[in-house]
């Protein structure tokens, strides 16, 4: 049997997807840590210019260093589990490039990413992640395009008998039957 025609397509998008979800596992770890670093930076600058501000200075530099950090380490955890979920998809997709049947999930993995990817798509980093994921979405397109055309011909090579109603099997049942006499 061919390969189905979105094949070639799924597997480049389906591959870019994997290595950027590899990226962005071995970046998150560097957020998290940059993140912690910069909040620490933040409360030690406010701690040595402390002694020149009396009352809240000393308070809001310390609360803007925390929160620094911890949205810091939110977001590189956030981007883990992204990361993670986009590999695990990537990989099934790849996976799944060749069955014809199995279109649907490959559709649902491209719009996702797609629509996950629409808001930095005016970047050149956001128009490379969405590059991919239409990939796949075009290759799911094409093998469900492919899909239809062999059912469609399938059908057509069969003859043309309609499929018999209820009421006729019910009736070839009790014919069928004999009958006992008592």
């Amino acid at each position: 049997m061919e390969k189905p025609r979105g094949s070639a397509y799924i597997s480049i998008g389906s591959m870019g997807l994997v290595v950027l979800a590899g990226i962005g596992i071995l970046l998150s770890p560097f957020i998290m840590a940059l993140a912690s670093w910069f909040g620490k930076m933040v409360r030690n600058i406010n701690q040595t210019t402390a002694m020149h501000y009396r009352g809240e200075g000393p308070m809001m530099g310390a609360f803007a260093g925390q929160l620094i950090s911890g949205i810091g380490i939110a977001i590189g955890i956030i981007v883990l589990i992204l990361s993670a979920i986009q590999l695990t998809l990537g990989l099934l997709a790849w996976k799944r490039r060749d069955d014809l049947s199995r279109t649907t999930f490959l559709l649902a993995v491209g719009i996702a990413f797609a629509i996950i990817s629409l808001p930095a798509g005016l970047t050149a980093w956001g128009l490379i992640q969405l590059a991919f994921p239409v990939l796949i979405i075009v290759g799911a397109s094409l093998n469900k395009q492919q899909e239809n055309e062999l059912r469609a011909a399938y059908y057509a090579s069969q003859p043309s008998v309609p499929p018999p109603t209820p009421v006729e099997e019910v009736q070839e049942v009790k014919e069928e039957t004999p009958e006992k006499e008592a």
